[in-house]
């Protein structure tokens, strides 16, 4: 690779536009299904807030959001 592909010497530009746009996706919230062996599969959706370092995770009722569960990112 040339020099000219690093940030800094350190990691390729992509790689670090390519983190950022991953942290942006998470902070809006991303749909996940969740699984369980007793009831159907659900959908979620999950986002993370940096401020706090918090991973929140939404259900979808009426239109509106519904906190279910949240914990400390570490």
């Amino acid at each position: 690779m040339s020099a000219s592909s690093f940030h800094n010497g350190l990691a390729p530009v992509n790689h670090i536009t390519g983190i950022e746009q991953i942290i942006r996706k998470l902070e809006q919230g991303t749909t996940l299904i969740k699984l369980d062996l007793k009831t159907r599969p659900e959908k979620r959706i999950f986002s993370i807030k940096l401020e706090t370092r918090q991973l929140i995770c939404y259900r979808q009722v009426s239109g509106k959001r519904l906190v279910e569960r949240t914990g400390i990112v570490r």
